[in-house]
């Protein structure tokens, strides 16, 4: 299961255990929040990885293009 299919599940999950349970409203606001909060991190943390592994590949390809002028 990917990332985006967990969190979506978890996020889901907790919607139905609101859904029976007997919150106040305020305490149903700060879950919907917090819910928004954590896709968001997710969906930070998702750019990170993928820059970080765009960095990862031009820094490898930098290497090889150095290593193969360095070759007789």
């Amino acid at each position: 299961m990917g990332n985006d299919a967990r969190v979506a599940k978890e996020i889901n999950a907790a919607a139905k255990r609101l859904a029976v349970a007997e919150f106040t409203a305020e305490q149903v606001e700060e879950a919907a929040k917090n819910c928004v909060a954590i896709e968001a991190a997710h969906g930070q943390l998702q750019t990170n990885i993928i820059q970080q592994f765009d960095q990862l590949l031009r820094a490898l390809g930098a290497a090889y293009l150095a290593r193969e002028e360095q070759q007789p």
